[in-house]
């Protein structure tokens, strides 16, 4: 943002994103103008089984190996609409996964956001315990049948924000821009015209 000469920037961030997201929020609150978080890490331990294996050692690797059947049990997880689950999207995660580092990239960051009791506390008590201070209007968007992150994380975002109010997608899984795309899409665009 500096290099650029931005001053303000409205943040959105899904997933791990949107840990980074309230992350940057609690370190350069004077950058950041709103916020979206959808499904976003940071905000408590609980975290699906699928991911808390995957930092051990061996079934992590063996979790982690790209193979056509591991990125049907990635969107098994991620997507409650199954018909979502397409051949092309699976050929494409596939192919991502099978790029050189992809493995080893998605291993580390797991084991450093987790272990197998669930998100380290080293990862999510820095942005939780200080939650309070974040005062710019945020948009919390979760989906209802989210198996990666619970949605009580979104409750508790929404109770400890002093300006976020909540929309939750139903039915949906962990990725509502992706399977509820045109409602995510009109409902981010109306917070960003009217907050």
């Amino acid at each position: 943002m500096n290099v650029q000469d931005i001053d303000k920037a409205v943040l959105i961030g899904e997933s791990m994103g949107g840990g980074i997201v309230l992350q940057y929020a609690l370190q350069y609150p004077h950058q950041v103008e709103k916020m979206i978080l959808a499904d976003s890490a940071g905000l408590g331990k609980e975290v699906s089984i699928y991911l808390r294996i995957g930092t051990l050692p061996i079934l992590g690797e063996l979790f982690t190996r790209p193979s056509r059947k591991g990125s049907t049990r990635l969107f098994r997880e991620i997507f409650y609409n199954q018909d979502l689950i397409t051949d092309q999207r699976l050929e494409e995660n596939f192919e991502m996964s099978s790029l050189p580092g992809a493995q080893q990239c998605k291993l580390r960051a797991l084991r450093t956001l987790c272990n197998i009791g669930g998100v380290k506390s080293g990862v999510y008590r820095p942005i939780l315990d200080h939650l309070e201070e974040i005062e710019v209007p945020t948009l919390v968007i979760w989906g209802a049948q989210d198996q990666v992150l619970p949605i009580a994380h979104a409750h508790q975002a929404v109770k400890r924000l002093p300006n976020a109010r909540l929309h939750i997608f139903d039915p949906c899984g962990h990725v509502p821009n992706s399977e509820r795309a045109q409602e995510y899409d009109a409902l981010v665009i109306d917070f960003l015209s009217n907050g």
